[in-house]
């Protein structure tokens, strides 16, 4: 029972160093330089679309307010 209990011990651990190394490697892909770079650019995009539409919806607001009026 001991040497079973040790295996499956063995076994636990060798679970948890591969999950590790597993995050690690995901952690470093995830913050790659690449990556970010692709953040950014994806981040960039959205709030100029973001922008835009917020500018388009004002404009068209205020000119169904000045065709209400």
């Amino acid at each position: 029972s001991v040497s079973s209990l040790r295996k499956q011990a063995r076994r636990g651990e060798s679970f948890l160093f591969s999950l590790c190394v597993f995050f690690r490697l995901s952690f470093l892909s995830l913050f790659s330089p690449f990556c970010l770079l692709s953040w950014r650019v994806s981040i960039s995009l959205s709030t100029s679309l973001s922008i835009s539409l917020s500018t388009s919806l004002s404009f068209s607001l205020s000119l169904s307010l000045h065709l209400s009026i």
